[in-house]
């Protein structure tokens, strides 16, 4: 099993094209979490996860 060298976390806000209304908000863009994990190998990988409006600040 490699052994983790760094994990880097970003949280990232995309707006939308198309400004979509519900019946209790109104949303203009769409928040993300960014993962990138480096082994000590050299291996590395990213992922992501939607964390939903105004999210980003509670997942990092």
């Amino acid at each position: 099993m490699p052994i983790i060298e760094s994990v880097s976390v970003a949280a990232v806000a995309v707006p939308l094209d198309k400004i979509t209304s519900f019946s209790t908000r109104t949303v203009s863009e769409r928040h993300y979490c960014l993962v990138k994990v480096r082994g000590k190998d050299g291996n590395e990988g990213i992922g992501f996860c939607y964390v939903g409006s105004a999210g980003g600040d509670f997942a990092v």
